[in-house]
């Protein structure tokens, strides 16, 4: 199962330009009397996400994105 976890990374390209990137699981443990129709116990449920993207500032910081 492992332990949940948080990754990122920003690189400043410019001085008003940024790259980033982030990666992490999640796990959510299930209440045990939560069963399917056949009365079984429903197995924990788990995640991945990844982001990127580029982050910018520009004409003095009146425009962002």
């Amino acid at each position: 199962m492992g332990r949940p976890y948080l990754v990122g990374v920003v690189l400043n390209a410019h001085q008003n330009v940024s790259l980033f990137y982030n990666q992490s699981t999640n796990y959510v443990a299930v209440n045990q009397s939560t069963r399917t129709l056949a009365n079984e116990v429903l197995p924990p449920r788990r995640g991945q996400g990844y982001d990127t993207g580029i982050k910018f500032y520009l004409w003095r910081d009146l425009v962002s994105g």
